[in-house]
């Protein structure tokens, strides 16, 4: 078994992380080393906007950049010479952020039958990208396995199979390179992780015989998901999510942004990801606080907490 010698911990882009007045990036740098940089897949940044972003970070902080939609959307990775011509825009932007790693993301909707096999294969093989390590996450149906074509194409390209080891994915070649893209089990990306959750992921990212992981988190709760899991493996604890516990906790998660008036049906659905303290080193999904309430129409956050104080299970929650 090899041992993990690089763990990077990270979410992808920091336009969100706000820190009053403190240029966001810088701030994101202070408190992880690594960054999927996703503006890249929208828009072809100009190298001095690229060099700002290197000279706002430290030294040692690693960049992975996102691959622009032209090649992998319009172009669908076709040995062309506009793909070819993306594909170098792509690398200039890594090499200038000194980037390991360029991030293929193809859409669902592309069916890899076999002459896109053929067509991917060709452009892939022929594609020089010097020290930067193509990493391809491959959308598809949850129900569609992986063509064994597919798996000789990686291979021979060197390609990382980039997988959601939240979701329980499992990269099909073998690399000393684990990226992950971490989305969670909600729609889309709106999730936020229990304790149990992150500490798997972080079990699998360091037992699963990889040199190096990049652990890039997408979700709703990027930033605060990210920096639990750090804290967790700094000391071995998770930190809480809330200032308070219990139902004032789930007051706190509520008062975010619940609509009201609502129902308990709507409260499941919205709100119901969320994670609150239940004491001090316990934590659960507000979906479980939620769905004992009774049916009926909520018309303020009191009130539902108010119903859920009756219940006698919720009146003395265990302390472990």
């Amino acid at each position: 078994m090899v041992d993990l010698t690089e763990l990077r911990l990270g979410a992808g882009g920091w336009s969100y992380f706000n820190v009053p007045h403190r240029d966001r990036l810088n701030a994101y740098s202070k408190v992880f080393d690594s960054v999927e940089v996703n503006s890249t897949f929208y828009r072809y940044p100009s190298p001095e906007t690229i060099m700002s972003w290197r000279n706002r970070v430290p030294s040692t902080f690693e960049f992975g950049v996102r691959c622009h939609r032209d090649l992998t959307h319009r172009y669908s990775l076709d040995p062309r010479e506009e793909s070819y011509q993306v594909l170098e825009k792509m690398l200039s932007i890594c090499r200038l952020l000194r980037a390991e790693t360029l991030i293929l993301v193809t859409p669902a909707t592309m069916e890899l039958t076999s002459s896109r096999l053929d067509a991917i294969g060709a452009f892939l093989q022929s594609a020089d990208t010097g020290d930067v390590q193509l990493v391809w996450e491959i959308r598809k149906p949850s129900t569609l396995g992986y063509d064994p074509r597919l798996l000789r194409l990686m291979k021979d390209a060197g390609i990382v199979h980039c997988v959601d080891i939240s979701r329980h994915e499992t990269p099909m070649t073998k690399s000393d390179l684990l990226y992950t893209r971490l989305f969670g089990l909600g729609m889309q990306n709106i999730y936020q992780y229990t304790d149990e959750e992150l500490s798997n992921i972080h079990k699998v990212a360091v037992d699963s015989g990889f040199r190096k992981a990049v652990l890039s988190f997408h979700g709703t709760r990027m930033y605060k998901d990210a920096s639990r899991l750090k804290f967790f493996e700094q000391t071995g604890q998770f930190p809480r999510v809330t200032k308070s516990t219990g139902l004032e906790s789930l007051g706190e998660v509520l008062a975010e942004d619940v609509r009201l008036p609502t129902t308990k049906r709507e409260l499941l659905m919205r709100q119901g990801w969320k994670i609150v303290d239940i004491t001090p080193i316990r934590r659960m999904k507000a979906s479980e606080l939620l769905g004992q309430l009774t049916e009926g129409v909520y018309s303020s956050i009191e009130q539902i907490l108010e119903t859920l104080g009756r219940i006698d299970s919720l009146k003395n929650p265990p302390t472990t």
